[in-house]
């Protein structure tokens, strides 16, 4: 079985297949670190030390988009599932169903436990190389979000799934890098620019909505 590093190598956006451990690539910035594909400009002592304990208990919003995500590909197999901003939640250890799929994830920040330390807001850096991601609750924490969504859209396979959740009711969280709330008429609008299909869109609202 092809390792998570050699298949992210093999996919890399910039070309430069061959890579030295230690090594920044002129092109992409790219640097590895303890296995982690890393585009921003850390090294091995920024890593946050994978210390704290991975979530097996979640929030309801978070097991309502767990439990879609599930349902979506439980009868898949051998998938390669790109997980944005996932946090200490791993899908596939709540649902073990999911472990027949190789999950990645990417993160912006220096975490320990992700496959890919990087920026979508400044480039896509893999081919559309992915059969399915996985963005839950994530777009709001993105500053340039529609360049944001334009590079997540190229690490997609063309007949690739897109599962996308934000808030739109909830508070402030994650400060301070909180700052959109999304209605799903403007994601509508982005997946349509994205050359993306809708097969479904749920909206859920408080029922207070003022009619202008």
């Amino acid at each position: 079985m092809m390792s998570k590093k050699k298949f992210l190598i093999d996919n890399l956006k910039c070309g430069c297949k061959e890579f030295v451990f230690n090594k920044i690539c002129q092109t992409c910035n790219l640097r590895i670190i303890n296995n982690i594909l890393c585009f921003e400009n850390y090294n091995y002592q920024d890593l946050e030390k994978d210390d704290k304990k991975i979530k097996s208990n979640f929030t309801s919003w978070k097991r309502y988009n767990f439990q879609k995500v599930k349902d979506e590909l439980k009868s898949k197999e051998q998938l390669k599932i790109l997980d944005i901003g996932s946090g200490r939640h791993f899908i596939e250890n709540i649902f073990n169903e999911l472990k027949k799929n190789d999950i990645f994830r990417l993160d912006i920040a220096n975490r320990g436990y992700v496959d890919i330390i990087a920026d979508l807001q400044k480039d896509n850096y893999f081919n559309n190389c992915f059969d399915a991601i996985m963005c839950l609750n994530v777009l709001e924490h993105v500053y340039s979000f529609r360049e944001f969504f334009k590079n997540m859209s190229r690490l997609v396979k063309k007949k690739g799934i897109l599962m996308l959740s934000v808030p739109y009711s909830s508070g402030l969280h994650y400060l301070p890098h909180d700052y959109f709330r999304i209605s799903h008429y403007a994601l509508k609008n982005l997946l349509h620019e994205n050359n993306f299909e809708i097969r479904t869109l749920e909206a859920f609202y408080q029922q207070n909505i003022n009619k202008i």
